[in-house]
């Protein structure tokens, strides 16, 4: 499922992911960063909740007693911002959101030229 997961973020490619801005500038330098999502308006949903499970997951796994690395951020998932840059062309037509798709003109549609759908990969959350 992974490898899956992988698939879909280098279709996206790094520079198309949604950036992070540090929500408070704190003078501690031990204090926790926090930091907030930049919205991507053209983005579908099920890759911004794919990437918001990944992060869960890294969140649980750098709280487990297993120390090491770099602390881990407070990850503030509400976007105050929306990210001003124009949505790049040519992935597959499912990772566009479909509302921003629909907003589109038939000229700025045909110039995205979106890709066959390509499947999303969902992290399932299990209970033991």
């Amino acid at each position: 499922m992974f490898n899956e997961i992988d698939d879909t973020f280098d279709t996206l490619g790094l520079e198309n992911m949604s950036s992070d801005e540090t929500d408070t500038e704190d003078s501690n330098p031990y204090s926790k960063k926090r930091v907030r999502r930049v919205d991507l308006p053209w983005l579908n949903d099920n890759i911004v909740g794919l990437k918001r499970s990944l992060e869960k997951l890294d969140y649980s796994r750098r709280h487990s007693k297993e120390k090491g690395g770099n602390p881990s951020c407070i990850r503030i998932p509400s976007a105050t911002k929306t990210e001003k840059r124009p949505a790049p062309g040519g992935l597959p037509i499912n990772y566009y959101d479909p509302s921003w798709l629909k907003g589109l003109s038939d000229l700025e549609r045909q110039m995205l030229e979106p890709g066959p759908e390509k499947r999303i990969p969902e992290l399932v959350s299990i209970n033991l």
